[in-house]
């Protein structure tokens, strides 16, 4: 996973809701009941690979697996709600300005409805071992609203509670507000020790092949279809842009199909309302969400991009039989934090498949200029029915539509070259259930080489994954008569009339020989 990121100036800090702390933090009046505690300790708990929890303010609430990380960095500030304005109101955007808690209707509002002074920074850094390290204690604070922003630059260094090996926070988690002490979950008393699990700003990727097999071969003009699937980031609703793109290989076009949806069980997004496509000259799919999108995004845990593509020639062209695809996230929150994480090495394969041929003579040399055809059945190789190519690169078999209008001169021909290899691409299961027993013939041998009798069967593994056959062709040198006329002719000619005449002289000398000597026994 690849993962950049830069961090403007002023940091901006989203609504609790999307901080996951309930709305019950900001119940100030409740501060002025005598049996509230004077302070409190708050929890902060960082844990890698989990979305965080709303939460109730107890350990109870902990979300389940992930890694807890050490060395992460929290500031925290007290907002003082003494103002006019009251305490900040919940579903806001709200900015760090210097001393100052800006609150502002939504993240494209000009200017703030209402601004807090904040106190001094207080920073803690998160420890511990094994499934209880992670966590940064704040002890002693005094009792109201607290501002808690992650430092991404400080926790660089972070590493895993579990094995002390290094963590990457690509960037941080949604800062939040949250009251200290805060009233229990049923409301009888009070919690002085709060404990808090932000959600973190994780963004995953994966693309698969939405149900196809993936042990089936492609051919020309196949249609193969694609799910993305990528992880909603927590402060999605308020952030600046999120999109998904995919870089097609050449030998792949893309349909303009997209279907976005969320997860799971989410409802289908609405095109150009929810998100846009765009697919230019550089071959590359890129969905983006418009502001509602990202407002409906913010209700999953995810998105699903569907796709198809159809292969094309280009496949004829490759020198491999797989071509992979890997999609890439891209997410950019309120504050300017960018984050971007791709498929890597693990984006899905497609194959089609190869026979390779090796043309040589009987003592292993290569040959060149042996020309072959290629046919699905032992029948249509005698018959001389092969596979035809159409203008578009599809292979087309006898039967198949426009086949017989293609003519013999479409028929799918590759010539061994100075290293003595050919190779038929572009194959796949002809025959709509299983790879086929593919029969490769000889059209035409090398110059002074005699061509093969018979075809040579080739037959592909269904399920396998073992797209590439190899076989060895070898010619033999043959009987080549003379070309009539020439030089050549005449001395042949001579030569053979002269053997000719020798034999006979021969054969009527011993036939002599022996009729004198029958008359000499006689006598």
């Amino acid at each position: 996973m690849k993962a950049t990121r830069k961090k403007s100036p002023v940091s901006i800090v989203t609504s609790v809701a999307l901080a996951c702390m309930l709305m019950s933090l900001f119940a100030l009046p409740l501060f002025a009941d005598p049996l509230v505690p004077e302070h409190g300790d708050l929890y902060i708990h960082k844990i890698i690979g989990t979305e965080g929890t709303a939460g109730d303010g107890t350990t109870a609430s902990a979300p389940n697996g992930g890694t807890p990380a050490n060395g992460v960095v929290f500031d925290i500030y007290k907002v003082d709600t003494t103002t006019a304005a009251g305490a900040p109101e919940a579903g806001k955007v709200y900015r760090l300005n210097g001393s100052n808690l800006e609150v502002y209707a939504d993240i494209s509002a000009a200017s703030p409805e209402n601004v807090y002074p904040v106190g001094t920074k207080i920073s803690v850094t998160t420890a511990g071992s094994g499934a209880s390290g992670g966590v940064a204690k704040a002890a002693g604070l005094d009792q109201g609203i607290y501002l808690v922003i992650e430092d991404l630059q400080g926790s660089a260094g972070a590493t895993s509670a579990l094995d002390d090996s290094p963590l990457s926070i690509e960037a941080p988690c949604a800062p939040f507000l949250v009251a200290v002490p805060m009233t229990s979950q049923d409301g009888s008393g009070w919690l002085d020790e709060v404990h808090v699990y932000p959600k973190n700003q994780i963004l995953t990727i994966s693309k698969v092949l939405d149900d196809y097999d993936a042990a089936k071969a492609v051919a020309v003009g196949d249609t193969i279809p694609y799910a993305i699937t990528a992880s909603v980031p927590g402060d999605i609703a308020n952030s600046i842009s999120f999109k998904v793109t995919d870089k097609l290989d050449d030998a792949l076009d893309f349909n303009d199909d997209v279907v976005v949806k969320g997860n799971p069980g989410g409802v289908t997004f609405v095109d150009t309302t929810d998100y846009t496509v765009d697919f230019g000259s550089s071959r590359t799919v890129v969905v983006a969400l418009t502001a509602a999108g990202m407002a409906k995004a913010a209700s999953y845990s995810s998105l699903v991009v569907s796709f198809s593509t159809t292969v094309n020639d280009k496949i004829y062209a490759q020198s491999d039989p797989s071509i992979q695809n890997n999609a890439t996230a891209d997410f950019e929150n309120h504050d300017g934090v960018e984050i971007t994480t791709d498929t890597g090495d693990e984006g899905p394969k497609i194959h089609t498949a190869y026979i390779d041929i090796d043309k040589v003579d009987q003592a292993g040399g290569a040959l060149a200029g042996a020309r072959f055809k290629v046919a699905t059945s032992a029948q249509n190789a005698a018959d001389g029915k092969f596979l035809r190519m159409d203008a578009t690169g599809k292979l087309i078999d006898v039967g198949g539509a426009g086949w017989g209008a293609l003519g013999s001169s479409a028929d799918y021909t590759v010539t061994s070259d100075v290293k003595g290899s050919a190779t038929f691409k572009g194959l796949r299961d002809f025959d709509g259930t299983s790879y086929n027993s593919y029969y490769v013939v000889e059209v035409a041998a090398p110059a002074g080489y005699n061509m093969l009798t018979a075809p040579e069967v080739v037959t592909f593994s269904a399920g396998t994954l073992n797209f590439t056959e190899s076989i060895e062709v070898i010619n033999s040198q043959g009987f080549v008569l003379p070309n009539t006329g020439g030089m050549g002719t005449i001395v042949f000619t001579v030569a053979g009339i002269a053997i000719l005449g020798i034999a006979v002289i021969v054969a009527l000398t011993r036939k002599k020989k022996s009729t004198d000597s029958q008359v000499d026994t006689e006598k």
